[in-house]
């Protein structure tokens, strides 16, 4: 505690010196100032070793970010101990557009030639045809009650304001106003039975309308409520009953209120407050259904696309227990016979059958609910093959199933828009596109492949669009990248041994000793920031754990990797002069030269890997072989894993740098031979501290003591006087 100035070590106010006006405070405090030397050394000690627990943890942090950069298997493109970091080619094509490629560490340098017939297609289904209906009002419109009054049509984002004047009395007047606003065949008033209606004309290339009121509001009295919708298009923010409200076809809701359907055999299930747009996500985001939906605002339509392309992988949509539709690539398309009687019992009834992305639809004339299974099969077949020409159906019929095939073409069946199907109101039962393969031919031979990406030979082609004209990929050794790595963990290499060889032979000035709290009062923040950096320096220095570093680095560079003919030396890499402690310089023509020439022999120099997997829990014998076998970057590798591992080995042990000082974040932080060492220190510093108070206390008793024996000789000297001279 401070007061006036004064440094004590108990927190207590005390009046001093009343009997005999000595500073007592200042006498004790000078008497405490000689105590406290043991005190003020122990906690120079302990800062010292804070700062060189700091110092380890530089260190440390410089060895974390060379694994970071370059030991990480989630980083390929640095990773140095990938074969392919040495082995990568660069390429070129006559027509990017078409077809690009790429090679890994298996491909050969070459050319070849590739001819994309056709690429490899999802199976998708799209709404054949808008899916909301036009902005209807909801009760009949009054022009008398909307006159003087206005409101804003907003076309594709342009808006305007209608004013409903006294001349506009019907619905072709207003269709005027609107024309005068927007142009003429851009939007279509409609009038049924005294209802207005709103919608784009067809072929215009208009898109969405979308109906606001303004303060002297107009479309109540033209007949759109507060129930009305305001627009042509969906919002994913709306609820399905809302969006059910708007549709062509609503969504059909069963008894409970919710809307069940099955994707690729995927249930859901949804609640008419569900918005639409966590419907979709939903359903985008369930692996199992395989699909991606979404609401196309511009066209109006719903899409469904399957994630994988290939020829089988297609799209199974049922609601409610009814099959929507099914495309099942080559397999059979199963109907339930029952269903389909009982759907099929009254006259003309359609449905639609799609085969390799073609949709027709077929009428059944007549009431089949009589009608023997085989008369049914026998019927949809006949139809299905006059509608196709050159397509044979084949149908089987088992325990009550039809399984419908198409002589191995993709086919599907839907209930048409026509009739009352399931999920018609997404208009999606005569739009189906089957997924397909793609067809390429590469240096002659014909290739059948899902995806439009692939690999053959270490090659990954990757195809953009069909061609009749055959383009050539040429495959090259990618020097100048193999270089840049190199390169780039050489320059990380120096940064490492520059610095490290900076710690270790700084030279350290006893004279700069941390500083006390005494000696920082008198000093200024400029001051004790130039003090503490001297203060600072040379902490580490000859330090042997860095040193056995920097000798280990080294080490492990130039010593041979059996097996491998060449040295850093022999392309390129070597090392300055005496003065330059280690640091590496490269040869960049001789490496690039050696690169180009001997790759493999590159490549294993680096990330040649030992047969023997580990680095902890070795015998010595086992280690000398591990780090005679492995190439120069394993060697680093399990250099960085020897000082800070954070995994213990048989002994419990972790990297010799987090034993020595921790790390921050690992339960090292707290166990290791600097943090008990500070703790020491602490523990003997609260002990000294213990004791000066206790002395402190003493001087000040003892003070004490001496004042009450001065105020009572004070006390009996002024009776005596008071004595004499009432004898006078």
């Amino acid at each position: 505690m401070n007061i006036n100035g004064i440094t004590t070590f108990t927190n207590r106010l005390r009046i001093t010196g009343l009997a005999t006006g000595l500073d007592t405070d200042e006498i004790i405090s000078s008497l405490m100032s000689v105590e406290r030397v043991p005190l003020d050394k122990m906690i120079q000690k302990r800062q010292l070793a804070q700062w060189r627990q700091e110092d380890y943890r530089n260190i440390i942090n410089l060895l974390r970010g060379m694994k970071d950069e370059f030991f990480d298997i989630l980083k390929p493109s640095t990773y140095m101990l990938s074969q392919s970091t040495y082995k990568k080619f660069t390429s070129t094509s006559t027509d990017s557009s078409i077809v690009t490629a790429t090679g890994n560490s298996e491909a050969i340098q070459g050319v070849h030639k590739v001819k994309v017939e056709s690429l490899a297609v999802a199976a998708s289904v799209k709404s054949s045809s808008s899916v909301t209906k036009g902005i209807e009002g909801t009760s009949k419109a009054s022009f008398e009650n909307a006159s003087d009054k206005s409101f804003i049509i907003d076309l594709d984002g342009v808006r305007k304001t209608i004013e409903i004047t006294s001349d506009i009395d019907s619905a072709d007047k207003l269709q005027q106003a609107i024309n005068n606003a927007f142009g003429s065949g851009k939007i279509k008033v409609k009038d049924e039975d005294g209802k207005l209606s709103f919608s784009v004309v067809e072929g215009s290339g208009c898109h969405k309308i979308t109906l606001t009121r303004t303060e002297n509001d107009a479309l109540t009295d033209l007949g759109f409520g507060t129930e009305a919708n305001l627009s042509n298009r969906l919002s994913k923010s709306e609820s399905l009953e809302t969006v059910a409200s708007k549709m062509k076809v609503p969504f059909s809701f069963d008894e409970n209120g919710e809307l069940n359907f099955t994707i690729n055999g995927q249930s859901f299930t949804f609640d008419k407050s569900t918005t639409l747009g966590n419907m979709m996500n939903k359903i985008n985001n369930d692996a199992k259904a395989g699909v991606n939906i979404q609401y196309d605002e511009i066209n109006d339509v719903f899409v469904i696309t399957a994630k994988q392309t290939g020829a089988g992988n297609n799209i199974r949509i049922s609601e409610n227990g009814s099959t929507f539709f099914a495309s099942t690539g080559f397999q059979d398309v199963k109907i339930n016979l029952e269903s389909l009687k009982k759907d099929f019992s009254s006259a003309n009834k359609s449905f639609a059958v799609v085969i390799d992305g073609i949709s027709k639809v077929i009428t059944l004339e007549g009431d089949y609910s009589d009608y023997t299974d085989e008369q049914i099969s026998d019927a949809i077949k006949q139809k299905i093959e006059n509608a196709f020409e050159g397509v044979n159906v084949d149908i089987k019929i088992s325990e009550g199933t039809l399984y419908v095939s198409a002589n191995g073409k993709n086919i599907g069946i839907a209930k048409s828009a026509s009739g009352n199907g399931e999920l018609d109101e997404l208009g999606l039962s005569e739009t189906y596109i089957a997924g397909k393969d793609a067809v390429v031919y590469l240096n002659g031979e014909k290739l059948i492949r899902s995806n439009n990406s692939f690999t053959v030979s270490g090659v990954t082609f990757t195809l953009h669009k069909a061609s009749d004209v055959e383009q050539t990929i040429t495959i090259s050794q990618d020097v100048d990248g193999i270089y840049d790595s190199i390169k780039k963990f050489v320059d990380k290499y120096n940064e490492i041994i520059t610095k490290i060889n900076a710690k270790i032979s700084e030279t350290y000035d006893r004279s700069y000793q941390p500083l006390t709290d005494a000696q920082k009062n008198e000093m200024s923040e400029e001051q004790i920031k130039k003090w503490e950096e001297k203060a600072k320096t040379g902490l580490l220095r000859n330090d042997r754990i860095l040193q056995s570093i920097v000798y280990n680095m080294r080490q492990a560079l130039y010593s041979k990797v059996e097996g491998v003919d060449i040295t850093l030396s022999s392309i390129g890499i070597t090392t300055g002069d005496y003065s330059e402690r280690g640091i590496l310089k490269i040869d960049e023509a001789k490496l690039k030269e050696a690169i180009k020439n001997n790759p493999e022999e590159v490549m294993n120099l680096f990330s040649k890997k030992s047969n023997i997997d580990t680095n902890i829990d070795l015998t010595s014998e086992q280690r000398a072989e591990r780090y005679n076998n492995e190439g120069l970057a394993y060697r680093l590798f399990d250099m960085r894993e020897d000082n800070i591992r954070t995994f213990r080995d048989k002994d419990g042990r972790k990297g010799l740098l987090l034993e020595k000082a921790g790390m921050q974040g690992d339960a090292s932080e707290y166990k290791n031979t600097l943090y008990e060492e500070i703790q020491d220190y602490n523990d003997r510093i609260k002990e000294l501290t213990n004791k000066l108070v206790q002395k402190e206390e003493r001087y000040y008793q003892q003070y004490a003591a001496l004042e009450r024996a001065i105020a009572q000789m004070s006390a009996q000297t002024n009776w005596l006087l008071s004595q004499f001279n009432q004898g006078y």
